[in-house]
């Protein structure tokens, strides 16, 4: 692009020049306030995303936790009550969990493995829907049918 003081091929920086902006070349900048040199512009491409290269895992709470929270609570000489104020939870919570009546959130279970220190979470290895060729096509029932195999 070409200077607007002397029309010079250069790289250009915006100046101010009583109140006008004007692009000109590195000489003429003295004439007035530089505003802005421009950067030059760096294309990053995007990170490949690994986890769809890597085998997907979700986390599931054991089967036994409520005999395993039992355990626990009794060994350490506690009364659910007790074990109700230390997590800042309930107490009917704690009594539902114990008795298998309530499965506990992700941070509900977090909460009692750090307290407990015993392991209630486990990582479990999506496994990958097949489609047949005969059905090519995957309905939310089909889906419904694997998720519920797998527990």
């Amino acid at each position: 692009m070409q200077c607007d003081i002397c029309g010079k091929d250069a790289k250009l920086v915006k100046i101010l020049v009583e109140n006008s902006k004007m692009n000109v070349c590195l000489n003429c900048s003295g004439y007035g306030a530089i505003v802005h040199i421009p950067k030059k512009i760096i294309f990053k491409p995007k990170p490949v995303i690994s986890s769809l290269i890597e085998p997907e895992y979700t986390l599931k709470i054991v089967d036994n936790y409520s005999a395993l929270i039992k355990n626990k609570r009794e060994s350490l000489c506690l009364k659910q009550e007790d074990l109700a104020k230390n997590l800042n939870e309930k107490w009917s919570i704690i009594q539902k969990i114990e008795s298998n009546n309530f499965k506990p959130s992700l941070d509900l279970t977090r909460k009692l493995e750090r307290f407990l220190k015993i392991r209630l979470i486990e990582q479990v290895q999506e496994e990958n829907i097949e489609i047949t060729k005969d059905n090519s096509v995957l309905t939310i029932g089909d889906m419904l049918k694997q998720k519920l195999s797998l527990q």
